[in-house]
């Protein structure tokens, strides 16, 4: 016997209003390791779908729309009537109807009653309000922030973040003088400090309050290690442990000081690390000439391809076949001889079709056979298989009878899968017993609670909720 949910419901009782409170811990807690969309059980056990909170800063369990059922991809939209049966059986209340979120095609994806309210009146709920503590129902938004003029520190400049340094209600978008020293920002030499005698000790520009070395000039503020010392007055820069005059690598961090070859130059920061040299590289890739394939072109990589003793970006013959490149018609494939079976230009060790001349070497499919002598040149096949001997690849080559076949096997299939879909539209378990079934509750749900007056939790059942899908007789 299939069994369908019973929806708990909560009934505020005599001038009782429903009030909904902030999100709950174990609400937050049923929604760990998911994604938005999800199933997931509502404290009380109840069917959820995990959706964002209202800052958007996290992912909470939320009551399942009663119209919405259960399935992600099909589920109509939700709306506030539904939602109303949460408050006081059709009354409007805290419960406002969201729906979240929507597929590429703009599918919906399922619908939500979340606990939402208007606290300032404005006729819009906190959840769409872009001034959820003023009363602005027309919402207005001259910079297009999100933040509505009436509560924008930036009416005219985008500012989402509403950042304000010195706390005087002009957004630090906006504000000529965001750290409220007395100075104009764009005069002040410490716009985020606040310095009224701007002092600048070393003459670099920057005030002291704001400067990393108030001593010594240095515009720029570099600060290798992130310490809030300046290099250039940081005893180790570096950050390692070692003070620059005696560490190996002082603009490298290498708590250990390897020096694997001796050289004074630690591991880290030696650009030939087992070879003792003077740190001489002359192409400055990095490799240090002492130990580089090729001094003077640049080649990170050190790609050595015939392991002789230059670089493929240097090496005259990269193939070591005796033959040069610029003459081999396998520059990177070793092939003495030269052989070419189709006189295409390219030797046959590296031809994608050797046997039939393709001086372009196209190759769509990717499958190392060139177009010219591919049987599937759109289907990688890289067997070539040809069972019937007629030119076309087996994988590109459709069988008339298997689609015959497979046609009529689909046709069944979908009727099969509309039918168990339909069948299972309630629910997706069977078990014995009553036909309505009630999961256990073993604490009241928590988040919303009835304001001024008493109210009990109901079992509504889904009679009143919508009808019955039935799976068409097969």
């Amino acid at each position: 016997m299939r069994i369908r949910w019973a929806v708990l419901a909560l009934v505020c009782l005599a001038d009782g209003a429903l009030a909904c409170g902030q999100p709950l811990a174990d609400e937050l807690a049923a929604c760990d390791n998911r994604s938005v969309g999800s199933r997931c059980d509502y404290p009380g056990e109840l069917p959820g779908r995990c959706v964002p909170t209202a800052d958007g800063l996290d992912i909470q369990c939320a009551l399942v729309n009663p119209g919405s059922g259960f399935e992600p991809l099909s589920a109509p939209a939700c709306d506030d009537a539904a939602c109303g049966l949460w408050n006081n059986l059709g009354v409007p209340g805290d419960m406002q109807c969201r729906d979240f979120p929507t597929t590429s095609t703009g599918t919906q994806m399922f619908g939500a009653c979340l606990c939402d309210d208007d606290a300032d009146g404005d006729g819009v709920f906190a959840w769409d309000d872009n001034c959820p503590g003023l009363d602005n129902a027309d919402q207005a938004d001259a910079d297009s922030d999100g933040v509505g003029d009436l509560c924008d520190n930036c009416v005219d400049l985008a500012n989402e973040d509403q950042a304000d340094l010195d706390g005087d209600g002009a957004g630090d978008a906006c504000d000529a003088d965001r750290d409220a020293d007395g100075v104009d920002d764009e005069l002040d030499n410490c716009p985020d400090d606040a310095s009224t005698d701007q002092s600048d000790v070393d003459g670099d520009g920057l005030g002291a309050p704001c400067d990393n070395c108030v001593d010594i000039a240095n515009a720029g503020q570099e600060d290798l290690d992130g310490d809030g010392i300046g290099d250039v007055c940081d005893a180790d820069r570096d950050g390692d442990g070692h003070v620059n005059a005696d560490d190996n690598c002082p603009d490298a961090s290498n708590s250990s000081q390897s020096d694997s070859d001796g050289d004074g130059y630690g591991n880290q920061c030696d650009v030939c690390y087992l070879v003792a040299d003077d740190q001489a590289d002359a192409d400055g890739d990095g490799d240090g000439d002492a130990c580089d394939n090729c001094v003077d072109v640049p080649n990170p990589s050190q790609a050595n391809r015939d392991g002789d003793e230059f670089g493929d970006d240097c090496d005259p013959d990269r193939d070591g076949d005796g033959t040069d490149n610029d003459v081999d018609n396998c520059p990177i494939v070793a092939n003495q001889d030269q052989a070419d079976g189709d006189s295409d230009g390219v030797g046959d060790v590296c031809d994608n079709c050797p046997l039939v001349a393709n001086t372009d070497q196209a190759d769509e499919d990717g499958d190392r056979d060139g177009d010219l002598c591919d049987n599937c040149p759109t289907v990688v096949n890289g067997s070539q298989l040809d069972s019937d001997g007629n030119g076309v690849g087996d994988a590109c080559e459709p069988d008339e009878a298997d689609t015959d076949t497979d046609a009529d096997t689909d046709t069944d299939a979908d009727t099969d899968a509309d039918s168990d879909a339909d069948a299972d539209s309630d629910a997706d378990t069977e078990v014995p017993g009553d036909t309505w079934y009630r999961p256990p509750v073993e604490e009241e749900p928590k988040g919303c609670g009835c304001k001024g007056g008493e109210g009990a939790w109901l079992w509504v059942l889904p009679l009143v909720l919508g009808w019955r899908r039935r799976a068409a007789p097969r």
